[in-house]
């Protein structure tokens, strides 16, 4: 029944760069970039969504070469005879994200490690699948999660969602290779093992939103959202998204006011949608749509008049008709103005 029964999600591992379990570290090269992305986060960090938890994530420190992140609306387009500009129906807007990035080894133990994370992230590509008998049934798409600080990030503690077509793979032959492998060189045999120096790596990314985006239309607002029954509440994963940090607001840093007035962003208004809503949030300064509560009562009355007209047809006379600044100060009269 209560909260403390649940299972708490696990985070995803902070990575330490450098830190080999069995080494001694005054005989282990210390690479400063090590420590600058350990402290501060810079890591790009891949998870698989359907890995066990001990094997699902791979890290590189972010030695970022490229990056795009493109937002695209998707729009029909019907031409249409006579009219000069075609009709415009709205599809979807999509999300793609293109990153490079360089993997560099300071030593041989290192120039190991990225590779292993190299072979390790191209298995991300694959699919997951139940052997039976002499037959594969694949269970599961190799959907991945993607986290680079603020900039790629659904919040505090998670990557974004989405697939990816490919990861490019190219070794820098001109900074050379480690080469030999230090188990066969301790054996004292001979191998031709290469282990490159620097990788370079891209790939592209497509987001998969896991939650709605969108502009409610209750409140005119993007981070309020509303109930069924037109209770308002401040989300904060869409108050931060897409690229401010988990737990602040775009608004804040544009100086807009909190717009449910509330500092505790679990705080519910339970207003509903109509009149009060548009009073609330014209109180908070907020820009809405210019129709109102009394532009809606107008165009209900209006609709009421013209289904009594309709009722009379023919019958009606001139005398039975009201003339249109007759109608327009009965509609004053019922609004009270």
């Amino acid at each position: 029944m209560g909260s403390g029964n649940k299972k708490k999600p696990a985070l995803p591992p902070q990575p330490l760069f450098g830190e080999r379990p069995g080494q001694n570290k005054a005989q282990v090269f210390s690479d400063p970039s090590d420590k600058y992305a350990n402290d501060r986060g810079y890591y790009i960090q891949f998870e698989y969504f359907h890995g066990a938890e001990a094997v699902k994530f791979v890290s590189f420190k972010a030695f970022i070469t490229e990056f795009t992140d493109n937002f695209a609306s998707n729009w029909n387009s019907e031409e249409v005879y006579g009219r000069p500009d075609p009709i415009h129906t709205f599809q979807n807007t999509v999300r793609t994200i293109n990153i490079s990035w360089d993997v560099p080894s300071a030593g041989m133990a290192e120039a190991q490690e990225n590779l292993a994370k190299a072979s390790k992230m191209m298995r991300f590509l694959y699919p997951s699948y139940r052997q039976e008998g002499n037959a594969s049934t694949l269970t599961k798409p190799p959907l991945l999660r993607m986290r680079f600080t603020n900039l790629i990030k659904r919040d505090d503690t998670t990557g974004l969602l989405g697939k990816v077509n490919g990861f490019t793979f190219a070794p820098d032959f001109e900074v050379g290779f480690w080469d030999g492998h230090k188990h066969l060189q301790a054996l004292g045999e001979s191998n031709s093992t290469l282990y490159p120096k620097l990788l370079r790596f891209s790939c592209e990314f497509s987001v998969i939103h896991e939650h709605h985006l969108g502009w409610h239309d209750c409140t005119g607002l993007w981070e309020v959202v509303c109930s069924t029954k037109g209770a308002q509440k401040l989300d904060n994963e869409k108050a931060a998204w897409p690229y401010i940090p988990p737990g602040d607001s775009a608004n804040e840093y544009l100086y807009i006011p909190d717009p449910l007035n509330k500092n505790g962003s679990d705080e519910v208004i339970a207003d509903g949608t109509g009149t009060q809503a548009a009073i609330d949030a014209a109180q908070e300064g907020i820009r809405r749509s210019p129709v109102s509560a009394q532009g809606n009562q107008r165009s209900r009355s209006a609709t009421a008049r013209q289904q009594q007209h309709s009722r009379q047809g023919s019958q009606s006379t001139a005398k039975g008709q009201l003339s249109m600044e007759e109608q327009t100060a009965e509609d004053e009269g019922n609004l009270g103005g």
